[in-house]
């Protein structure tokens, strides 16, 4: 429910500010019996939530998409693409004309309540607030406990590699698999960007730093926060076959290339061209466990969101609401 409300928020926003977006649909392919028993699984669990989603044959889905695999596939035509830099660009345009200071390239090293209020020390200045939402992404679990909060989990940073698909025929909408139901990752895709390009990935692989958005980026303090958690050694043991093949994607362009011709086999090596790369933070107990909903952390003068649920970035401005109503209460109570 609070994906489709941000879905509405987002198509609304986007209009509003003359930005742009596309409902251009979405297919998720199956192909193997326990893929095609994962679409139907996702088709119930659309159709409960009010999402407009059908499972569709091989010959509608060749209408569709003409270089797809797969036998059946789900249909979401309420999915599509939007421009995310453009939108928070906006966003913080929007704040500071109504008199937000943003602060970029602020580092908190330190925090304590004091008369109060919540003092947090940065590079740059020292901030009172009545109360603080932590929304750090990456160090949201080393700011929680900067604020006096444990958070009983520890954030794992997954890089995702991406390469850009370029005959654009290939895909004329968006591509995914069905996924594998005991990740929270969706596996490599195929997805139409709004300038037209065609970005296919990514792949989901421990980082050696929190922001490692290159391969060989190393920071000692993060590899240790990382081994030191039990929950990191319950989670490789549970999950090894699927961490050696998202290594060996990682590593191997062409074993990359395998994965993706699962959903478009037409493609060759030649057709990818290195892109961007991202971070996920993600979650995890000391089970090992993989948080795959929104994980909150409240106390008198900070709200943590130690998680998010994907899909975030579509959810993003209902989740917004959401925080903002508890801040607002918050405050009338104060």
């Amino acid at each position: 429910q609070t994906c489709l409300r941000g879905r509405r928020l987002m198509e609304e926003f986007c209009r509003t500010n003359d930005l742009p977006f596309e409902l251009c649909g979405k297919v998720i392919i199956g192909s193997t019996p326990q893929e095609l028993a994962r679409l139907h699984t996702l088709y119930e669990w659309g159709r409960a939530n009010g999402v407009q989603c059908q499972i569709i044959d091989r010959d509608a889905l060749l209408e569709r998409e003409p270089y797809a695999a797969g036998s059946k596939a789900l249909l979401v035509r309420d999915a599509g693409i939007v421009d995310y830099p453009g939108v928070v660009r906006c966003l913080m345009s929007l704040a500071q004309e109504q008199g937000t200071d943003v602060l970029t390239n602020s580092f908190v090293y330190g925090a304590r309540e004091e008369n109060q209020y919540v003092i947090l020390e940065t590079n740059n200045l020292t901030v009172h607030a009545r109360h603080v939402l932590n929304c750090a992404g990456l160090y949201a679990d080393r700011v929680a406990k900067l604020l006096g909060q444990e958070p009983n989990i520890r954030v794992l940073p997954f890089r995702g590699e991406y390469y850009e698909l370029l005959p654009r025929q290939y895909c004329h909408h968006l591509i995914y698999p069905a996924g594998d139901e005991r990740v929270p990752f969706l596996g490599v895709h195929a997805t139409r960007m709004t300038d037209g390009r065609i970005l296919c990935g990514p792949s989901a692989v421990l980082a050696f730093s929190r922001e490692g958005y290159k391969r060989f980026t190393v920071v000692p303090a993060d590899i240790l926060d990382t081994v030191l958690w039990p929950g990191s050694w319950h989670l490789a043991r549970s999950l090894w076959r699927t961490g050696t093949r998202e290594i060996l994607q990682s590593l191997s362009k062409k074993y990359y290339l395998r994965e993706l011709q699962r959903l478009i086999p037409a493609v060759k090596l030649s057709d990818l061209r290195p892109a961007r790369s991202g971070v996920r933070a993600q979650a995890v107990r000391a089970d090992g466990k993989m948080i795959r909903s929104m994980y909150i952390k409240e106390s008198q003068r900070v709200l943590s969101v130690l998680n998010d649920s994907s899909p975030s970035a579509t959810a993003s401005l209902a989740i917004g609401e959401t925080l903002a109503r508890n801040l607002m209460n918050r405050l009338r109570l104060d």
